[in-house]
């Protein structure tokens, strides 16, 4: 049994100030409180049993929530203890908090609904060409029909040079992460995509948009360590998920490489919307051979259940995750979105135990994926 020692760990202030603490405080202080509470879910982490990380995580959660309701509520006077609301941020955390709910909701959905001891919809581009086919097509009444974004100026030769290989990556980085789903859990997803930020700096290296440092590099290296770490601590490790997600996760890398290699240089912005409009369609298409080739005999053969309203959901799902995104983009800055994101993990990590029990965490989980995450930040 492992018992915790005696060095005091503390949690951070959640004192309120007597005064209304600006933007920049704010955000500063959701950075280190978010990082603070982290460490402490890791210390928790490593000297509880097995039997008490459920409880461990729910403990997270709840001082998270703590932390998002002391960012926007502020006491005007102590002594009076008047909460007073700034509309401001008050908008601005929200649109934090239905990205991280979208987001996580997203993964857990689609973690049910491809799981075989679920809803056992085991079709993984079947479900990728659905999202993409209802994204297309909301995207193309909002920009033809009711015009609320104007589409950028694109010719057959930037269609051709830039869009078509970015919706290729696109759709293999959807296929083969939503393929992992069927062989490891959301927590193990979660952690290896710990490896994110060394797939890009690799194929941002490789198409010439940034240069190999040192510095970067050493983090690069503990960042990977870690990601072997909590491999090696994952109970039912299945080497042929970790393929596909790691093969997802370089897919996507490349994705964001060619989005600034060959947008960006175009003079092109395209936001969420703009960008499913073009970027949806083409993925649908480059999808439609692989589920040819490999899950069409298997719909022809098997008995598999299609619920309308299943589906129907989890397209509007992710649909919204997409405008999530624009939303928090316009409202937000990078060092915000990266507190959310280190928050929306150790949720979903959390949540993924509870609604899927059979995913069991370890110890060395979570040291290889704290060694990742505070590598990185």
């Amino acid at each position: 049994m492992w018992h915790l020692h005696s060095k005091k760990h503390h949690l951070p202030d959640f004192n309120c100030q007597t005064t209304p603490p600006t933007t920049h405080s704010l955000l500063s202080l959701s950075l280190s409180l978010s990082l603070s509470l982290s460490r402490f879910g890791t210390v928790v982490f490593l000297h509880l049993r097995v039997a008490e990380e459920a409880f461990a995580f729910s403990l997270h959660i709840l001082v998270g929530l703590g932390l998002f309701i002391n960012l926007f509520w502020n006491p005007k006077n102590q002594s009076q203890q008047k909460m007073v609301i700034n509309k401001t941020l008050f908008l601005t955390y929200f649109y934090l908090f239905i990205y991280i709910l979208l987001s996580s909701g997203v993964i857990l959905y689609n973690k049910w609904v491809l799981s075989p001891k679920y809803f056992n919809f085991p079709l993984p581009i079947t479900l990728t060409m659905i999202h993409m086919g209802f994204s297309g097509a909301v995207a193309f009444l909002l920009v033809r029909v009711f015009k609320v974004v104007t589409p950028v100026k694109m010719t057959f030769e930037i269609y051709a040079t830039c869009v078509v290989p970015i919706s290729a990556f696109f759709a293999s980085s959807l296929w083969f992460g939503n393929t992992a789903y069927l062989h490891i859990s959301v927590a193990f997803i979660q952690m290896l995509k710990a490896l994110m930020p060394v797939a890009t700096f690799i194929m941002a290296v490789l198409c010439g948009t940034d240069k190999a440092r040192c510095d970067v590099f050493l983090n690069m290296v503990l960042v990977s360590v870690g990601v072997v770490v909590s491999s090696y601590g994952e109970i039912h490790f299945n080497i042929i998920g970790t393929v596909y997600q790691v093969t997802g996760i370089f897919a996507e890398a490349l994705r964001l490489v060619l989005t600034q290699v060959l947008l960006q240089k175009k003079g092109l912005t395209l936001n969420p919307i703009t960008s499913l409009y073009y970027i949806a369609p083409c993925s649908f298409v480059f999808l439609f051979v692989p589920w040819y080739l490999l899950e069409k005999p298997v719909m022809e053969v098997s008995q598999i259940q299609f619920n309308f309203w299943i589906f129907f959901s989890n397209a509007i799902c992710a649909l919204a995750l997409n405008f999530s995104i624009f939303l928090v983009i316009g409202r937000t800055g990078a060092v915000t979105i990266r507190v959310a994101g280190v928050l929306k993990d150790w949720i979903l990590i959390a949540l993924s135990t509870v609604i899927f029990p059979e995913s069991t965490i370890t110890g060395l989980n979570i040291i290889g994926y704290a060694i990742g995450r505070f590598c990185f930040n």
